[in-house]
């Protein structure tokens, strides 16, 4: 350790200290995977620790750490210790008190609480250099990030090679964050990251594609950093991919990170071929019928899919009668780059009796569809036009519905975008990546080439100038001049892209250069307001005869209804 910290000392490198290994308190079945790099003894557990009492310690089994005062007594030495000989060292940026916490057994007990709660105040009052304090974990643990002493949270992605393909990375990482960021205020930090936790994905990524796009992705989606790899030496190192960064800290070379305040904002690609839109199917719902929806969540459907995981998304709309306690609507954002058809695809209906599916747009009944037990493969078709819109699924019928999928046609981009604004200060960054140009992809297999317009709303009106590069070299190249008219709608026009870009786009003065006649876009619509009220009578219109697709046409002057009537019960 000693050696560690003047090394990165010497190096400008600036360390979060691990205090507590999560493995040392848990006893878990590591998968037994063959690999030729060198990596850390994976089967390292509460098995060989001294606590143990097989080992002369005082624990029985490894969540007596949260009750056992001498082992309490034991860790506070070993961290007042650790603190007390390393904590001078201007290398060490905060102190992770614990790695992985929801892999503790009992963690989520009142007692484990607490005890997290006592050993974060401790590390807090026997540090003199105050440095930042963190507690790692898989998910996002809202009593943990509301902790006083907690000042940053932390989000992981960790995948299973070889035992299974990863989804794709920059989606998990900006899910990661963002689901994060939905259960605080506080800085969130991507801190680990891989295609597999188990062994180096050098085989399956020899390039470090992952690397530099879950990086950038980070980033972009409001990370404090761009991300830590899971393996250091074993992969980075090994391979030579550190250079992967270089065009990274450039990039945050050029941002006046202190003088800004950039948030993440929603940007729009609109492809130069309006033929390269391809749909977006969501279809991965929670299908236990006895688990409780979860209705405290708010669906934002990207480009790339659901934002959070759609796992939490029951497949059922219950009824009036069948579940009434559950019987609550789903309420889903999306963002359509295009005028699109919304398809609702029916599973199953209860054999009980009727169900009653209603599709709201914008607070306004779009379509109803009448389902009985002989409904199954039943689908409705809603068109959809461009841009923002609140969705919301309900059943007014009395017994539930599953619901087999949800796609939305002409939706999903070849090219995708992540972007940080601070419109006021006239500030925006942007990450454009070839969705084709990933890990997956052979190395000599180059992506098609796309083109399109990159969209950033609610920019201040002004001359603009932006700085992009291509991704690899990673150097900046050129400038060009933008204008952002009085719609607030700042257009960046992308060339040909088969990898990826970086843009930084600064407003440099008041002034619109913007000659040409532009094309209005959509406003974003009203959210829609979920509050207990009576139940709409629908038109009679509103309720086709169910057949296996039934298409909505939207709803005409004399069919809208107030926001006020609609039935939208509270999650």
């Amino acid at each position: 350790m000693d050696t560690l910290l003047e090394a990165a000392t010497a190096r400008g490198i600036a360390l979060q200290v691990a205090l507590i290994w999560h493995q040392a308190f848990s006893q878990q079945e590591a998968p037994l995977i063959e690999s030729a790099a060198p990596r850390p003894d994976a089967l390292t557990d509460f098995d060989q620790h001294g606590y143990n009492a097989q080992n002369g310690g005082p624990l029985s089994a490894p969540e007596g750490i949260f009750t056992d005062a001498r082992a309490e007594d034991l860790l506070r030495r070993r961290l007042h210790y650790s603190i007390a000989r390393w904590g001078h060292s201007p290398a060490i940026a905060a102190w992770e008190v614990v790695t992985d916490l929801d892999q503790l057994p009992g963690y989520d007990t009142p007692e484990g609480q607490a005890w997290l709660s006592r050993t974060l105040n401790y590390v807090a009052e026997v540090d003199p250099y105050a440095r930042l304090i963190t507690v790692g974990s898989t998910q996002a643990l809202p009593w943990v990030a509301d902790h006083p002493a907690v000042n940053f949270v932390q989000a992981q992605v960790l995948g299973n090679l070889p035992l299974e393909t990863p989804p794709d990375p920059v989606t998990s990482a900006v899910q990661a964050i963002y689901e994060a960021r939905q259960v605080t205020d506080k800085p969130v930090l991507l801190s680990a990251f891989s295609l597999s936790r188990w062994v180096p994905p050098t085989e399956a990524d020899p390039q470090g594609l992952h690397v530099r796009q879950t990086q950038w992705a980070a980033l972009l989606a409001g990370s404090l950093g761009g991300g830590l790899s899971w393996w250091g030496p074993e992969y980075l190192l090994a391979n030579d991919l550190l250079t992967s960064y270089a065009p990274f800290a450039q990039f945050v070379s050029r941002i006046p990170w202190s003088d800004v305040t950039l948030r993440p904002v929603l940007p729009a690609i609109i492809m130069d071929d309006a033929s390269s839109y391809a749909p977006l199917r969501l279809d991965g719902f929670n299908r236990n019928f006895e688990a409780p929806p979860r209705f405290d969540t708010h669906y934002l459907i990207t480009p790339d899919g659901s934002l959070p995981s759609l796992e939490g998304f029951s497949a059922f709309l219950y009824g009036n009668v069948g579940n009434p306690q559950a019987s609550l609507p789903r309420s889903l954002t999306i963002h359509a780059p295009v005028s699109t058809v919304l398809t609702v695809a029916i599973r199953d209906v209860s054999s009980l009796g009727r169900a009653e599916l209603v599709v709201y747009v914008d607070n306004l009944p779009y379509a109803a569809l009448t389902l009985t037990g002989e409904s199954d493969a039943t689908r409705l078709t809603v068109p959809i036009p461009a841009g923002e819109h609140a969705l919301v699924l309900d059943n007014l019928g009395d017994y539930w519905l599953e619901l087999d999928y949800l796609q939305l046609d002409a939706y999903q981009t070849p090219l995708r975008a992540l972007a940080l604004a601070d419109p006021m200060n006239g500030l925006a960054l942007a990450w454009v990546q070839n969705r084709a140009y990933s890990w997956e992809t052979p190395p000599t297999d180059l992506s098609a080439p796309h083109s399109g317009t990159l969209h950033l709303a609610g920019m201040l009106p002004g001359i603009y100038e932006s700085n992009s590069g291509t991704q690899p070299p990673g150097k900046f190249w050129g400038k060009r001049p933008l204008s952002v008219p009085e719609d607030g709608l700042l257009r960046v026009p992308l060339l040909p892209l088969r990898r990826e870009l970086a843009l930084i786009a600064r407003r440099t003065g008041g002034e619109s250069i913007m000659a040409q006649r532009i094309t209005p876009v959509p406003t974003r619509t009203p959210a829609v307001s979920l509050t207990p009220t009576p139940s709409p009578s629908l038109p009679a219109s509103f309720t086709p005869t169910a057949s296996p697709t039934v298409s909505a046409t939207p709803p005409t002057a004399q069919q809208k209804l107030p926001p006020q009537r609609l039935r939208l019960r509270p999650r």
